[in-house]
């Protein structure tokens, strides 16, 4: 009440039988001089604050329970019985400041309590009627056990059948709102067409590849894989969202966290995501190796350390992705155990500390301080007879942490899977670093490449009528379409990466809780590369998108007779210029 900023007054608390004779039946008090919710206030005071009138919205619960007359109450202790508001018979009770008449009455069962035993939380009389008028509660629906209002959609669950957090108010989905499941479904299905149609025109080109672009190919392809699978696992998530859950999840929670469904689907995300960028990087350090090479280099076979190279990246993203889900790990993976609903002293997610704390308040005291999963499981058999069978339960995975099962990218200090979630970032953010750098050296080489085909133009075609060559030829088009290209694949990592790095660090320095985050990024952050990619590293889809630009250009180079001319000779020029070789 210090916080309300408003200055106090004194006021006095009058109970429903005043006045009652030789006894107490007002209080003086000392309070703000404003109303404000009363969510916060118990007992005596919520009574006091409530009755005079500070609460908003409120009543007070007195009003309607009448006056306490002589044969209410079965009181105890040195009991008289006295007039109230000078007509009534009514009981007191004697105390060391006097007689008292301030009682609240029970409904049913005629029992007369204390002030301080009204809107506690707690069910006093055995009928509600001492809380059913208080405004300072919420009532879980299972079992009418009363908690804090302000404990209603936390985040955290309180009632046995989680209706604190499953209401009207806070109902849980795997995807909240209207925008990101439509974006699910689109990012999904054009990740999945775009990468279907390049891993086919990349297929179709394996045969007859020299040495140089068959790498390329089947780096391509690489990429394309693994973001095919990013995009089905967007559309996995988007179907269990829509067709299986829908308005159930905040339900069915943890039915699902602990399911090998969803560990399944998160082992498919994080496989995919190492696929595409593992085999981005190996592509731009190909790429920055050969500069220099002449596209038209006579056919090699695919050297057996380039095999090894691509071999290296999928089982390293296998690795990366299974990893967690190793029984033998699970002290550093499991992140917690949901136990049938039956097993009302565990609600939702009972993690190692919450464990540990009941077994040692059940068994007085525990040698160990860091007990392992196994050790938790028997120790919470040993509880429970066999009237309950056999305790049912089921562990939360490293990707149970959010519906959409993602990799845990967001941990704090204090969690044991930090090193390892650090340790597949800095991978991640190490390719980023090495992808830029390779790029620049390709940027830098090509706008040197267009200089030379700039002046070896001027060279051809000195003295030529009008003086005058079609100033964008072949090459120097090629050329603009690798500027492009390569500052598409700079910015979208740049985009998509670093702003997701700078929240993870945020989350485990606890300057940001970013746990709200976990649905945005599998569904825009880390996919949009996924359609971003074969719009750029397929030439078909390039090709494609470039004619769809050129619908709406007035004029186009192709109708000049003498930009036709100069093609030719730019023939001639691009087997003297080195071009990176798949960029174009």
């Amino acid at each position: 009440m210090e916080r309300l900023g408003a200055p106090c007054v004194r006021d006095t608390f009058y109970s429903p039988n005043y006045p009652v004779f030789g006894a107490i039946s007002s209080v003086p008090l000392t309070l703000p001089n404003t109303t404000f919710t009363c969510e916060h206030a118990f007992g005596e005071m919520y009574v006091f604050l409530s009755c005079t009138g500070r609460c908003k919205n409120t009543a007070c619960p007195l009003e309607s329970r009448g006056l306490v007359r002589h044969n209410s109450c079965n009181l105890k202790g040195n009991t008289a019985f006295t007039l109230a508001r000078r007509q009534s018979l009514t009981a007191v009770v004697e105390t060391k400041n006097g007689y008292d008449n301030m009682f609240f009455l029970c409904e049913v069962n005629g029992k007369c309590l204390k002030y301080d035993k009204v809107c506690d939380l707690v069910n006093d009389c055995g009928d509600y009627s001492d809380e059913v008028n208080c405004t300072n509660h919420f009532k879980c629906e299972a079992n009418g056990v009363l908690i804090d209002p302000t404990k209603k959609c936390n985040g955290v669950i309180d009632c046995i059948d989680f209706s604190d957090e499953c209401n009207s108010e806070c109902g849980k989905e795997i995807i909240s709102g209207g925008p990101l499941k439509v974006l699910a479904w689109v990012i999904g299905g054009l990740s999945v067409c775009l990468n279907a149609f390049s891993l086919y025109n990349g297929a179709s080109k394996l045969e007859g590849a020299n040495h140089n672009g068959l790498f390329n190919v089947v780096a391509k392809i690489m990429i394309n894989i693994g973001d095919l699978i990013t995009g089905i696992y967007l559309l996995t998530v988007a179907t269990v969202d829509t067709f299986f859950h829908g308005d159930n999840y905040c339900q069915d929670r943890f039915t699902w966290l602990t399911s090998k469904s969803c560990a399944s689907i998160g082992i498919m995300m994080a496989f995919g995501s190492g696929i595409s960028l593992y085999s981005m990087t190996y592509l731009s350090l190909f790429r920055a190796k050969t500069l220099g090479t002449s596209r038209l280099a006579s056919p090699a076979t695919f050297s057996w350390k380039y095999r090894f190279g691509f071999l290296i990246i999928i089982i390293l993203s296998l690795a990366f992705a299974l990893v967690p889900i190793f029984p033998s790990l699970e002290d550093f993976f499991v992140n917690g155990i949901f136990y049938d609903k039956r097993v009302r002293f565990f609600m939702a997610d009972v993690n190692k500390e919450d464990h540990f704390s009941v077994l040692k308040a059940y068994y007085g005291s525990i040698a160990k301080q860091d007990l392992s999963w196994n050790e938790i499981e028997r120790l919470t058999n040993l509880m429970f007879t066999n009237d309950y069978g056999q305790l049912q339960r089921t562990k939360i995975h490293f990707y149970g942490n959010e519906g959409v099962c993602l990799f845990k990218y967001f941990v704090k200090t204090d969690d044991p899977q930090q090193l390892y979630v650090w340790t597949n970032i800095f991978v991640y953010v190490l390719c980023f670093i090495i992808i830029s750098i390779c790029y620049i050296s390709i940027h830098n080489h090509a706008r040197r490449s267009r200089a030379n085909v700039n002046q070896i133009s001027r060279y051809k075609f000195r003295g030529r009528t009008n003086g005058q060559c079609e100033p964008r030829s072949t090459q120097q088009r090629a050329l603009d379409r690798l500027q492009r290209s390569v500052t598409m694949i700079i910015l979208t990592d740049f985009l998509c990466w670093i702003p997701f790095f700078v929240i993870c660090a945020f989350h485990t320095l606890e300057i940001l809780d970013a746990s709200f985050l976990y649905t945005y990024s599998s569904i825009l952050i880390l996919p949009i590369n996924s359609v971003v990619n074969p719009l750029i590293y397929d030439e078909m889809v390039s090709k494609l998108r470039m004619k769809i630009q050129n619908l709406f250009k007035d004029c186009k180079i192709g109708n000049n007779p003498r930009a036709v001319e100069c093609v030719n000779v730019d023939n001639i020029v691009m087997q003297n210029l080195a071009v990176p070789t798949g960029l174009e």
